[in-house]
């Protein structure tokens, strides 16, 4: 049975819509193209991790940030890609070995880590601006 890995409209590349699933029978692909305008350009990959796996790694990478951050592997963002079919991990330096001991302690290979330096949110607000 084929289960969702994710939706993507890529306006880069006039809107094509890309649907991303563990498996891509053709009457998962039929389901799809009835439920869209008869015009839309579809594309269908198949992945190895649901969206349910993925959202699931990235909230075992919250719950193991501190025990990361004792060995010296400091998260300072992270979150799924859908188009990569990974969980992408920002640290905020390069220490050796990392991405397999972030593999080890969460337990998934479904993880790219990547250098960001140190991490400044976003400030949102509903006030206007003075």
């Amino acid at each position: 049975m084929p289960i969702l890995a994710g939706v993507r409209i890529d306006q880069s590349r006039g809107g094509i819509i890309s649907v991303y699933s563990t498996s891509n029978d053709s009457h998962t692909q039929e389901s799809i193209r009835r439920l869209l305008p008869a015009d839309a350009t579809i594309e269908f990959s198949t992945v190895d991790y649901s969206l349910v796996q993925l959202s699931d790694v990235a909230e075992r990478i919250g719950q193991y940030r501190p025990a990361l951050a004792a060995q010296g592997i400091e998260i300072t963002l992270w979150g799924t890609d859908t188009a990569a079919n990974r969980v992408v991990v920002g640290v905020k330096q390069v220490v050796r070995d990392q991405d397999a001991e972030i593999r080890r302690i969460v337990g998934s290979d479904a993880i790219t880590t990547f250098a960001v330096g140190k991490f400044i949110p976003e400030t949102r607000t509903t006030n206007a601006p003075r």
